[in-house]
C-alpha cells in the first residue's frame, strides 16, 4: 500500500485526507495540534509542526511516504517543496518558488524582476526602515507582514491623517514571523480572487470571484461571490 504525508489536520484538510483514503493510500497526518479535527479520518497521526522542515524530513526518512502534500494552507507549502527536494521526489513547486508563493516581499521582487505590473512597494526590517519607506511613498498605503496570510496584520495607512507610524509598525510586526514588513501603494477598484492551476507551463483559470472585505482600515475577507460581476473583456485581461 502506498503512503502519503498530509501536512495539516484541520477542518480544511479533511477533504484531502478523505480523498487520499478513497484512493487506497495509507494516510499520515502531521500537525502540531494533537486535538486537530482531521486526525480521526487518517490512519496515523504524527505530532509535528507543518512548518518544521527538518522534523518533517526526519519523519519522512523514518516512515518513507510515497507522497508528501499539503492542502489549503500557505506556509506548509515551503515544507512540502523542501522535503520533496531533499528526498529527490517530484515536486509541483520548487523550494525557491514556494518562498515567492508564501512571502509577499519575495513575490513582489520576483514580479518586478520579470516586468509584471504591480503596485509600488518598499520592504522594511526595522522601525527606522519602515519610517523611511513611508516617507518615500504616496499618502495612501497598505502595510502588511510579508509572511502571513488571511489578512492578519494588514492595515491601511493615510499619511495625510498624521498616523502614529510606530503603532502601525508594531501592530503589523506582531503578525510577522521573520520581521519583514511590506509597504504598498494603495490601489482602488473592485477586488477579485483568481483561482487557477498550471501544468507543464500552461495555466488554466478555474474561476474569478468577487471578494467581500471589511471596511478600512482592515481588509479581512468576509466572503466571496462567484461568478464575478466583472465585464467579460476585463476577465480576459
Amino acid at each position: 500500500m502506498k503512503k502519503i504525508f498530509i501536512l495539516g489536520a484541520s477542518r480544511l484538510q479533511i477533504p484531502a485526507i478523505k480523498a487520499a483514503k478513497k484512493h487506497g493510500l495509507y494516510v499520515y497526518v502531521l500537525d502540531y495540534d494533537d486535538m486537530a479535527v482531521g486526525i480521526p479520518y487518517a490512519d496515523q497521526f504524527l505530532c509535528i509542526s507543518t512548518i518544521d522542515k527538518q522534523a518533517v524530513y526526519e519523519a519522512a526518512l523514518q516512515y518513507k511516504p510515497d507522497y508528501i502534500i499539503t492542502s489549503t494552507s500557505d506556509m506548509p507549502v515551503r515544507t512540502v517543496s523542501w522535503v520533496n527536494e531533499k528526498l529527490g521526489k517530484k515536486t509541483d513547486i520548487s523550494y525557491e518558488g514556494s518562498i515567492c508563493a508564501t512571502n509577499k516581499a519575495a513575490m513582489r521582487r520576483c514580479l518586478k524582476e520579470h516586468g509584471v505590473p504591480i503596485p509600488e512597494f518598499q520592504v522594511a526590517l526595522s522601525l527606522e526602515e519602515f519610517k523611511l519607506a513611508v516617507l518615500k511613498m504616496e499618502n495612501r498605503l497598505i502595510v502588511k507582514p510579508a509572511d502571513n496570510a488571511a489578512s492578519r496584520g494588514v492595515i491601511f495607512l493615510d499619511k495625510s491623517e498624521n498616523p502614529n507610524l510606530e503603532d502601525i509598525y508594531l501592530f503589523c510586526h506582531t503578525y510577522s514571523r521573520e520581521g519583514e514588513i511590506l509597504i504598498e501603494e494603495f490601489m482602488t477598484g473592485p477586488e477579485v480572487s483568481v483561482e487557477s492551476y498550471t501544468v507543464d507551463g500552461e495555466t488554466t483559470i478555474i474561476t474569478i470571484t468577487d471578494k467581500i472585505v471589511t471596511e478600512l482600515p482592515f481588509f479581512v475577507e468576509l466572503g466571496h461571490t462567484e461568478p464575478s460581476r466583472l465585464d467579460e473583456d476585463k476577465k480576459m485581461k
